[in-house]
């Protein structure tokens, strides 16, 4: 069930396994792990996990029952929300500077003109 909530609740507000490892203090490689099943975190990563996940506005309750809830309030909704546009727009932006390197060095526009002429 923890892995679960640790993939639910990153998933939810756009958090990379990167992120909430650098949050917490662990290696990537450790939450990778969690979330395939193949460890489970110790108490103090559960709980250094559930307060970083409550500090962004994600409550986490896998404990004592046989359900898994993730409950976003609105903060968290607001970042995850930023947090995407933001990741959007960089990569937009990145089409956009490989598109103008390409015309740069020569090469053909997607009509089939050189940029050269």
């Amino acid at each position: 069930r923890v892995a679960v909530a640790f993939r639910a609740a990153r998933s939810a507000i756009g958090l990379t396994q990167q992120g909430l490892a650098d949050m917490i203090g662990v290696a990537r490689n450790l939450i990778m792990r969690i979330e395939a099943l193949e460890t489970a975190p110790k108490a103090d990563v559960l709980i250094r996990a559930v307060c970083a996940f409550k500090e962004l506005g994600v409550e986490i309750d896998c404990m004592f029952k046989a359900s898994v809830h993730v409950i976003i309030d609105p903060k968290g909704l607001e970042a995850a929300s930023a947090q995407l546009l933001g990741e959007a727009m960089e990569k937009a932006e990145r089409r956009r500077g490989r598109s103008s390197e390409k015309l740069a060095d020569g090469q053909r526009m997607p009509n089939g003109r050189d940029t050269r002429s």
